[in-house]
């Protein structure tokens, strides 16, 4: 009863991991991943019982008619799905976990002619790109991503991205592989690069030197701003020197962009870009609303989640932000990743009695506690 639990298990995770799948009948007759493991799922269970010889023989006729040869000694959990297939190559002590994605020509190898295990290891909810090489005795933890054609050579710890030859480590502190569900899966190029990362943070201080260089050079006029609580102009003077830090209110994504967001994203990226022009070092946070009443009850409207509310209204901010040329911040946090600091936060003012709560739950801010409350405004 194993091997037919396990080929319907591997039968349903084709559709949930491949969306060309379309119907029952095409993957049953053209799929040559899903052919070479329901050939695996048998012979493998033909190793097991001791027979001799024919579960290799018949290995090799798997291989001669997928393309893809997996040794039947090979341990491989349920809801395994091989992506196009060809080349594929698992040895003989190899271990895959369970819903494990591998793609064309990966190869889970030996790295010389030794006995016992010499083949890796891997563990749940492991996606291998197109190419990739993973050899030895080794182990690649749980909820790893494998890029397309790295080379792994060492053990990777769960909850990790590896890219490159030899294979780099970048770690995460959450990796979640399943938000998002088969298409997050799936995806095993757009993988962050550490050295392209690195490259764009040098470049950056370059142009930044660059502005400083320019600044000193030319224009070294005084920047003037207006100040709302003395209502006339100053000198404009950072409180670190040759550091800005902006924080600029971020969107509500619970409907697409009007006129207010890009008037209120134009300014301040002009901003933001002037300072860096006089050499500044410029630090953008802006913050996106991710759930709030109007997110809730738009989800209920389009009979979609709060969270696939934000998701899309976000990306649709983004785009249009992108069409206006105005650029990213350098840090744009989500509300729902703060929500316990949020809490902690207000609890704090109640207990200090900066804050009250009113009937329904709402907390408000005790003004009384502030003496310059108004003062800006001019209504105090």
């Amino acid at each position: 009863m194993n091997f037919w639990n396990d080929i319907t298990d591997d039968f349903k995770t084709v559709f949930e991991m491949d969306p060309a799948a379309k119907n029952k009948l095409e993957v049953i007759l053209s799929y040559s991943g899903f052919h070479a493991i329901f050939f695996y799922r048998l012979n493998h269970n033909l190793w097991k019982t001791g027979i001799p010889f024919l579960p290799r023989f018949l290995s090799q006729i798997a291989k001669v008619i997928t393309g893809i040869e997996i040794h039947p000694a090979a341990k491989i959990g349920k809801g395994f799905f091989i992506d196009h297939g060809m080349g594929v190559v698992i040895g003989e002590t190899a271990e895959i976990g369970e819903n494990c994605l591998i793609y064309q020509g990966v190869t889970l190898g030996g790295t010389g002619k030794e006995k016992g295990k010499r083949h890796p290891t891997l563990g749940n909810n492991v996606v291998v790109g197109a190419g990739a090489k993973i050899l030895g005795a080794i182990t690649i933890g749980d909820n790893v991503k494998i890029g397309a054609n790295s080379v792994v050579l060492q053990p990777v710890p769960k909850n990790s991205i590896v890219v490159g030859v030899p294979g780099r480590v970048i770690k995460k502190k959450v990796i979640k592989m399943f938000d998002d569900g088969p298409v997050e899966m799936l995806d095993h190029v757009h993988i962050p690069d550490p050295l392209e990362e690195k490259f764009e943070e040098i470049k950056e201080y370059i142009n930044v030197l660059e502005r400083r260089i320019s600044s000193l050079e030319g224009n070294t006029e005084t920047i003037k701003v207006y100040n709302t609580l003395s209502g006339k102009k100053e000198d404009f003077v950072p409180l670190v020197p040759n550091k800005i830090s902006m924080y600029v209110c971020g969107i509500t994504a619970y409907d697409v962009c009007h006129l207010g967001h890009a008037r209120s994203a134009i300014v301040f990226d002009i901003i933001k870009r002037y300072f860096r022009y006089r050499g500044f070092e410029v630090t953008h946070a802006r913050n996106i609303t991710d759930i709030d009443d109007k997110i809730i009850a738009r989800a209920a409207q389009e009979n979609i989640s709060a969270e696939e509310v934000a998701r899309k209204y976000t990306e649709e901010y983004y785009r249009d932000m992108d069409l206006l040329g105005v650029s990213r911040a350098d840090i744009e946090p989500n509300a729902t990743d703060h929500i316990q600091e949020m809490i902690d936060t207000i609890q704090g003012l109640i207990d200090k009695g900066y804050a009250y709560t009113v009937e329904g739950g709402d907390v408000y801010f005790e003004v009384s506690k502030f003496d310059g409350y108004g003062k800006l405004s001019g209504k105090n």
